[in-house]
């Protein structure tokens, strides 16, 4: 932390899940103990000054922490990291696909609750379940148009018995099934990508 480097640590949870959980339960234990040093120390980022040294007119490092699949490391000793490290200058971005992992992880929905109440921000790149929706009250915008593939409504229109070509079935039908307008005759025949580009 002293020389600002970069640590990359590689835990293949994939092939050993309790190995992995281990040593990054280690690892968050030990960042712990060293944020509630620097909190306490305020301690020098410089060699000269030496480590456990009070930092005169340095600020406090900033440490960076990326943790991919967190919900496979996630324990205890990750709680502190997030609720008070951020004062020793600790920064943290964790990844996961699903919030249901971390809480079947912890196996605590209250405690699953407080972890994800320490992150500032949270980001979603795609929600796939309701709890997400109702939890962080997120609203859709409305829709203004919709795209279909031909090819990918033919399973679709087929459960529903409508006539398929070997391209799906035809825009028109779609056009009327759904109940959409056409954008197609509305723009003379042109393709939507050639409208959008001019």
């Amino acid at each position: 932390m002293r020389r600002k480097g970069i640590v990359y640590v590689g835990l293949d949870a994939l092939t050993d899940t309790t190995v992995a959980s281990a040593v990054g339960n280690y690892m968050f234990a030990d960042m712990v103990s060293v944020a509630g040093h620097i909190y306490k120390h305020v301690v020098g980022t410089n060699h000269e000054e030496g480590y456990g040294q009070r930092c005169s007119s340095q600020s406090i490092p900033t440490i960076s922490l990326h943790a991919d699949e967190f919900n496979e490391l996630i324990g205890d000793e990750f709680v502190p990291l997030l609720n008070k490290a951020g004062g020793a200058g600790f920064q943290v971005t964790a990844y996961t696909q699903t919030w249901s992992d971390v809480e079947a992880r912890i196996d605590n929905r209250a405690k699953a609750g407080e972890v994800a109440g320490n992150f500032n921000t949270m980001l979603m790149l795609r929600v796939k379940e309701l709890d997400h929706v109702a939890r962080y009250d997120l609203t859709m915008p409305q829709i203004k148009g919709v795209f279909c593939s031909q090819k990918a409504a033919t399973p679709w229109a087929q459960a529903m018995n409508f006539p398929c070509s070997h391209r799906g079935p035809s825009l028109d039908l779609l056009t009327e099934v759904l109940g959409i307008e056409a954008l197609r005759t509305q723009g003379d025949g042109i393709h939507g990508a050639a409208i959008d580009s001019r």
